[in-house]
């Protein structure tokens, strides 16, 4: 059997990089939000949460998306439960491209996914756009193979969806 290869050091930090960018960003946007425990992050996928007229409700950031590439999971490395089925009720994609945030309820985006991603799997990410990709080529940290099973959908797609939201970067 192929080992599975290994994400380098330098890729790790760009990706940190990237999302710490990403939380700065959201935090400038909406800075009353609370950051959720490590608990709540890893098991519920909840990143920050949020309340609006007497409503607590979970929000889980996406850093640094292109607008082509928007990737849901719906099993994670370890081959749990992905982000798609957790506890936010909003997926939030930073989009740097576009300057700012797009948001949709995490349901609706379920639901949409049920409906338009063929379970079909494929075997690279390119051909990933509403098919199932996992990068099972790819360690996770303790070297063994990751059990992901994830898709990526485009912009457009998320804006066919009934609460989708857009909103601009606060300076």
């Amino acid at each position: 059997m192929t080992q599975p290869k290994k994400i380098t050091k330098k890729r790790k930090e760009y990706t940190k990089k990237l999302d710490e960018e990403a939380v700065e960003r959201y935090i400038r946007r909406w800075p009353d939000a609370k950051k959720s425990t490590d608990h709540e992050d890893m098991f519920d996928h909840v990143d920050y949460w949020h309340v609006r007229n007497g409503e607590r409700f979970g929000v889980d950031l996406k850093g640094n998306k292109h607008p082509n590439q928007l990737w849901v999971e719906f099993k994670n490395v370890n081959g749990k439960e992905g982000w798609i089925n957790g506890k936010a009720k909003w997926i939030v994609y930073d989009i740097p491209q576009m300057g700012g945030f797009a948001g949709v309820e995490r349901l609706k985006l379920r639901d949409w996914c049920i409906e338009h991603v063929d379970p079909k799997h494929v075997k690279k990410p390119k051909d990933a756009y509403k098919k199932i990709y996992s990068r099972s080529d790819w360690a996770k940290g303790n070297g063994e193979p990751q059990e992901d099973l994830i898709t990526f959908i485009k912009i457009e797609d998320l804006k066919s969806i009934e609460t989708y939201w857009f909103t601009p970067y606060r300076e």
